[in-house]
């Protein structure tokens, strides 16, 4: 903004007997940077808690490269004045130094992220969408790794450098329709999970019908896998019958258990 004020002789003038020490403080400047980025690259805990650790990390090397930039910028504004080449040359192979060790490690990164990503993502497809889980709950299947990986691949959408293999690609391109299954789904087994363990003994006879008719459709979801090329509108058919016989069935326990109260009542 202020760069044609350097143009003027009086201010070249004034500036030339501080260039020795510019130059100085550009490369220390660039050797911070350098030693911030070897201190903490093997530290993936450090970058972030909230994205994944590669995508923090990708992000934390362009910040750095985004400074290694700023500061060689500095220079390069009043570099026409000095006459030392050789102290220019050294400055600029000092930051093509930093910027080419930050790009390994990005390339490092991504290699590392795209094949870690695909082998959660081939585990992910072959899994079904419900399983019991140690307590004998009925719920979603992996979960915490399901939820990890659409996380991961919400990151990789605006990575555009990151190569998505086979089966990280196949589930990226249907990561939409599994998102909206795996949230129906898991509101679906809330409520019927707490269905089955709120119904008291004699009420267990009452609903046995309606139960079997919903652990048919149940059994069929436990079959039926992640995988892309099932028919996502079916599996929704499902879960949405799933879900009203589950709602059915709390209701019917509501007016069940009011209706005994008030006989209670009564009879007091």
């Amino acid at each position: 903004m202020f760069g044609f004020i350097l143009d003027r002789p009086l201010i070249q003038d004034q500036l030339r007997p501080h260039l020795q020490r510019l130059v100085e403080m550009v490369l220390e400047e660039l050797d911070q940077t350098e030693r911030l980025s070897i201190s903490q690259r093997d530290k993936p805990d450090t970058f972030s808690r909230s994205p994944p650790t590669a995508a923090a990390g990708l992000c934390w090397s362009r910040q750095l490269r985004l400074r290694a930039e700023d500061t060689l910028g500095h220079y390069t504004a009043v570099q026409h004045l000095y006459q030392d080449s050789g102290l220019s040359q050294q400055v600029l192979l000092r930051f093509q130094q930093i910027v080419d060790a930050l790009q390994d490690f990005g390339d490092d990164v991504r290699s590392a992220w795209s094949l870690q990503l695909d082998s959660d993502c081939g585990f992910i497809l072959d899994q079904p969408l419900l399983q019991h889980n140690q307590q004998g709950m009925l719920g979603v299947s992996c979960s915490h790794k399901l939820d990890s990986v659409l996380r991961q691949l919400r990151y990789v959408s605006r990575e555009t450098d990151v190569e998505l293999q086979p089966h990280a690609a196949r589930l990226y391109t249907c990561r939409d329709d599994i998102t909206q299954s795996y949230l129906v789904l898991t509101h679906t087994m809330s409520c019927y999970n707490q269905v089955v363990s709120d119904a008291l003994q004699e009420e267990v006879p009452l609903i046995q019908n309606q139960l079997q008719d919903l652990n048919r459709t149940l059994s069929d979801l436990q079959t039926t896998t992640w995988s892309c090329e099932g028919d996502t509108q079916s599996t929704t058919n499902r879960t949405n019958l799933v879900l009203g016989g589950v709602m059915l069935e709390k209701e019917n326990q509501g007016m069940s258990r009011g209706g005994r109260e008030s006989q209670s009542e009564i009879l007091y």
